[in-house]
């Protein structure tokens, strides 16, 4: 029988004593674990709890949230349907388009239950209102209905006038008319064509009203054929006149390059297009515009071939807000749509520029500034002897600056490059001058029969370093049955706190630290004479205890690290690395392996 103790309880009371009872599950908090059931004898107190934790989990909950109530989409567009799902729920689910409640048409049979599903609008014979979207989770039947929304039909457009047979004048007042229904925006353009070819835009972005005063003006040679058409900008419905109609008059002139949008390049040489019909003029003027004022006159009278090569120029240093205006004396003119004139792509290099000295494993900041029509992304490559040894970003941001571990490649520590390419215009940029990459710095004790040696990869250490006993420490080298790693090894006994063996080149004095050293780790290998708990290795700079490892040796063979993070800084003396073991069980340790790493070193080639 289970004690009595403390819970967070729901009370569920009966008079039944035939061993069951059905309980419609409810949690006592909004937790789902660790619930146990109680059961108590209410006449003598005797109980019973459940032997272990069960859970109470919360059923399938979903929303729908798009379409929401009152919504109107129309048939054809692309929209989301959008809904949220409790933990609980699974991971397929299916879609269905109710109308008047009732399915009309199934959108998904199963899709990702993922909060998104894209559906090309389409009603089911109707459109207006009624209709709603059902969610059901396929794993449990759960089912949700978004709000009521309607669908509208697609814009329908009519051009009314002109119908054709029309006579108009140039240079008259004319009225354009037009009906839209449906779903039609609040903008439309109005074009007109000579035969089936557009010639001239008339309005753009016109409010949708069904009417317009339009000037008439002629864009082709002859006086008929012309006819008007009618766009809804927001959903690209169209019309247009059902018969040809005449404009009178002989000259008109219709800018046709460059298009509303493109983008000319400083520099470069670039062809203004138009075209001229009926009695006009030998010659044009070519006017480039800043924000609908005169900036430049590109040609006072340039002859009027329909086209005129231009050597792009900016004005006020400007990139946007250009339109250029073709004119003849005659009073015919045009002016074309607004464009951009941006300068090249252009890329420089900031860092490296050559000179500098990298390191393996530290990170190197490749930096670069890019100006005028450059892309979003950059090819960053590393070259050696102007060969692509490494692709260190094949599109990586365009943001000024990339972060990279360095790494040296066959060995080599000299003559490495960056190139920087713009993947949009292919503008590039190499390093001036090379620069190196240097390995990290070693040293390394290796344990004899006669001793000890040294390993390193520092032409200047060659043949000078030495381990020097500091306070109480003791070593030697032997080779006891105890030992478990690889013999012979180094026997240090344990000593107080600064002792141990520091690491000196040339003397006792210790090492010269180079200022761009970021820190140095110390690896041991050994075992212990006897399992302690309290044994540890300690990392020590002229007498300061700096890191400490972890207590706890055993009799295996066991490897430490540690680390002297920010603490290589040089000076005007040599420091003193001192490596330390204590333990208050006074076992001795066997070291195998003894590893110094710089990390920033630069070494000597």
């Amino acid at each position: 029988m289970a004690e009595k103790q403390g819970y967070d309880a729901v009370f569920i009371s009966c008079n039944l004593d035939i061993g069951l009872y059905e309980w419609t599950v409810t949690p006592c908090t909004e937790a789902t674990e660790g619930y146990r059931v109680r059961l108590e004898n209410l006449s003598s107190g005797a109980f019973d709890v459940s032997d272990g934790d069960f859970t109470i989990s919360c059923g399938c909950v979903q929303t729908v949230t798009s379409p929401a109530g009152g919504d109107a989409w129309v048939e054809g567009e692309l929209q989301e349907v959008r809904w949220n799902s409790s933990a609980s729920c699974g991971e397929w689910v299916s879609i269905e388009l109710l109308f008047n409640g009732n399915p009309c048409a199934t959108l998904a049979g199963e899709t990702l239950n993922d909060g998104s599903f894209l559906w090309t609008v389409a009603g089911c014979g109707d459109v207006g209102p009624g209709y709603s979207v059902r969610l059901i989770d396929l794993s449990s039947g759960a089912a949700s209905e978004s709000g009521g929304f309607q669908i509208n039909p697609i814009c329908s457009i009519t051009l009314q006038a002109p119908w054709g047979g029309e006579v108009w004048l140039e240079g008259t007042r004319q009225q354009v008319l037009w009906d839209a229904g449906g779903a039609c925006g609040g903008f439309v353009d109005l074009v007109l064509e000579r035969g089936d070819d557009p010639c001239l835009v008339i309005a753009s972005h016109l409010p949708n009203t069904g009417v317009f005063q339009w000037t008439a003006q002629r864009c082709g040679p002859g006086e008929n054929g012309y006819r008007i058409r009618v766009t809804d900008t927001s959903s690209g419905a169209t019309a247009r006149s059902p018969g040809s109609f005449t404009i009178l008059e002989p000259c008109a002139l219709g800018l046709l390059a460059p298009g509303t949008g493109v983008t000319w390049v400083v520099g470069r040489d670039h062809s203004i297009d138009w075209e001229a019909h009926g009695n006009c003029d030998d010659t044009v003027r070519l006017e480039l515009l800043l924000e609908d004022e005169v900036a430049l006159v590109i040609a006072n009278a340039a002859a009027n071939t329909g086209t005129y090569l231009w050597t792009a120029r900016q004005y006020g240093g400007e990139a946007a807000g250009y339109r250029i205006r073709v004119s003849s004396e005659s009073g015919a003119s045009s002016t074309g749509g607004h464009f951009r004139i941006d300068r090249p792509c252009s890329v420089i290099l900031t860092a490296p520029r050559g000179g500098e000295i990298w390191v393996v494993d530290q990170l190197a900041s490749v930096t670069w500034f890019a100006d005028g029509l450059c892309g979003d992304r950059v090819r960053l490559e590393l070259l050696r002897d102007g060969v692509v040894v490494k692709t260190l970003a094949e599109q990586a941001a365009n943001s000024g600056r990339f972060l990279w571990l360095a790494e040296r490649f066959g060995g080599h520590s000299d003559g490495y490059g960056v190139r920087l390419t713009d993947v949009e215009s292919g503008a590039s940029a190499t390093t001036t001058a090379p620069f190196s990459i240097q390995a990290l710095m070693t040293a390394t004790v290796l344990i004899s029969a006669g001793g000890f040696t040294f390993e390193t990869n520092n032409p200047e250490w060659e043949g000078c370093l030495n381990l020097i006993p500091v306070g109480d420490a003791a070593h030697s080298v032997d080779c006891p049955d105890w030992v478990a790693c690889e013999c012979p090894a180094l026997i240090v006994e344990p000593g107080s706190e600064n002792s141990g063996l520091a690491l000196a080149a040339g003397g006792d004095d210790g090492l010269r630290i180079d200022s761009r050293c970021s820190r140095v780790e110390l690896r041991v290998r050994g075992s212990l004479e006897a399992p302690s708990s309290a044994a540890r290795v300690y990392f020590e700079r002229d007498g300061r205890p700096l890191c400490r490892s972890a207590t706890g040796w055993s009799i295996a063979c066991e490897s430490r690290s540690l680390s002297l993070s920010g603490e290589c800084i040089a000076g005007p003396q040599p420091i003193r690395l001192v490596a330390g073991y204590s333990d208050p069980a006074g076992h001795r340790l066997a070291v195998t392996r003894i590893e110094y790493i710089f990390h920033g070193w630069i070494v000597p080639d």
